[in-house]
């Protein structure tokens, strides 16, 4: 077990400035391990300018936050990049930067990672937050692999209960194949808000499957706004099986102001629904969205999608032909 192996704070703060690490092993192995790197048991901790840059041959990961985080209290990093290159990697976790319960904040923060081979399962691959918010302003986020697959929820970040802004991330993920399972298999949110800001997207495979509910976001009980965010994905054979393909919203509302998405697969399939984004029971086209936000029918006053112009809908939610 391995509570904050270089820094620790137990009670105060801790400022890290121009701090850079440089790691390579054929194997390494963590079986708990949170805030290797950094780790506030409670107060702040607070790493500004900085690289980190890890290669191993084959990995296996074990934890929560286990690069940087916190207990309770705040972790942020500011101007700080992350850098890892894997063979193999074996990860069952909850993310490598976060909070259990407090507020995480990161801004400039850019992470490239080179996989060959990846098995994650878990909440939140990436950023965690159990109880709390989690601020990601400006940075990039860069991924080559050549197999991934996950299951669990929040491929990427996970926020129990609490509230999530992301803002003026461009992220690029390409593979040669791809597999994810779960809810939100990019952010998730069980039980709060999640904020997207011009978050350019950008994905590349030739091969992807993807089952369960929201593979950009999943917001189970709440409120998500996407806004100026544009996603571009290429595959030559994807599927996918759940609802909400690319955003799912339980009992709550989305709005979009105003949000694209252009698809491109040689070979296409889904099923049950074929609706992009499901909120409140209620199905949406990616063409109900673009260029314009979209205003579903429903009956319930937790329900809405609202927009700047809202087109003629049926009871079911769907976008009539033009």
């Amino acid at each position: 077990m391995l509570l904050g192996r270089d820094i620790n704070v137990v009670a105060g703060y801790a400022v890290v400035t121009g701090h850079m690490t440089c790691s390579a092993a054929l194997w390494t192995t963590s079986f708990w391990s949170t805030g290797s790197l950094g780790m506030a048991m409670g107060g702040v901790i607070v790493f500004v300018g900085g690289n980190n840059v890890g290669a191993n041959l084959m990995q296996v990961q074990v934890g929560w936050a286990c690069i940087l985080g916190s207990y309770g209290g705040v972790m942020a990093t500011i101007a700080w990049q992350y850098t890892s290159t894997n063979g193999i990697l074996f990860r069952m976790n909850g993310g490598q930067f976060g909070v259990l319960t407090g507020v995480a904040y990161m801004t400039g923060f850019v992470q490239g990672r080179a996989w060959g081979v990846a098995v994650v399962q878990g909440p939140g691959q990436s950023y965690v937050a159990g109880a709390g918010i989690y601020i990601w302003h400006g940075g990039a986020t860069c991924s080559y692999a050549i197999s991934t697959a996950f299951f669990g929820v929040g491929a990427s970040t996970y926020i129990g209960a609490g509230t999530g802004i992301f803002n003026g991330i461009p992220q690029i993920r390409t593979s040669l194949t791809a597999s994810s399972s779960g809810c939100g298999l990019y952010n998730f949110v069980g039980a709060g808000t999640l904020t997207h800001i011009f978050l350019p997207s950008y994905s590349v495979n030739l091969m992807r499957f993807n089952a369960g509910a929201g593979t950009d976001f999943f917001v189970g009980m709440g409120w998500a706004n996407n806004i100026n965010c544009t996603r571009f994905s290429l595959q030559l054979a994807n599927s996918f099986f759940g609802f909400g393909n690319q955003a799912y919203v339980g009992l709550g509302g989305a709005v979009f102001i105003p949000s694209y998405s252009n698809s491109r697969r040689r070979v296409n399939f889904g099923w049950p629904t074929t609706f992009t984004y499901t909120v409140g029971g209620n199905g949406v086209t990616s063409s109900g969205t673009k260029g314009q936000n979209y205003r579903p029918t429903t009956r319930s006053a937790f329900c809405a999608v609202s927009s700047l112009a809202a087109p003629r809908t049926t009871s079911v939610g769907r976008v009539p032909a033009r």
